[in-house]
């Protein structure tokens, strides 16, 4: 919003209160900071087993297992306990159990990188809504007297890549006339 203050001098507020308790100033990544986390990253992917990837066909095909299946599993790991002749030939108890352990692990791994990479999802929205309504609030100063004469050739590039709402619609409706027509 660009609001004229007294003396002619303009002043550009934006209110993106996207997260009003992220303090942007005070959050910083450097490039080394970038490269701790990607090795620290690297160190955590060394740690668990060599991950599966399924292509769309196989990952329709697998049975899931939900909140129902998931006590069926449950009934059945306490049945083998208790017999573990009931078990498939060619598999011992502690080669089942060693499988159970691993979809725990994966399943409690999952949860926390799931719940992680939500939150770096959010931040990382939040601070490119911020650096585009800061780039935004100054694209308009380069509006006002003071900053007419300053950078003119990288406001026009800016002017074409920037288009506001109102006349994004009308472009569109023009557009659609002009393929009509």
């Amino acid at each position: 919003m660009i609001t004229p203050e007294q003396g002619g001098t303009t002043v550009v507020t934006q209110n993106y209160n996207i997260n009003p308790g992220y303090a942007f100033d005070a959050a910083t990544l450097t490039p080394a900071q970038v490269e701790e986390a990607i090795t620290a990253f690297q160190d955590f992917k060394s740690k668990v087993p060599p991950l599966i990837k399924l292509n769309d066909k196989q990952r329709r095909r697998t049975p899931r297992v939900g909140v129902r299946t998931r006590g069926f599993v449950e009934l059945f790991i306490e049945a083998a306990k208790k017999d573990p002749t009931i078990l498939p030939a060619g598999i011992t108890l502690p080669q089942f159990m060693a499988q159970v352990d691993l979809l725990n692990g994966l399943s409690l791994l999952q949860t926390h990188v799931a719940d992680y990479k939500h939150a770096l999802d959010d931040s990382a929205l939040t601070a490119a809504a911020h650096v585009y309504g800061l780039s935004r609030s100054g694209y308009a100063m380069l509006s006002t007297p003071a900053g007419e004469t300053k950078l003119q050739e990288q406001k026009e590039l800016m002017k074409q890549r920037f288009v506001p709402k109102a006349k994004r619609s009308q472009s569109t409706t023009d557009e659609a006339q002009e393929v009509a027509a």
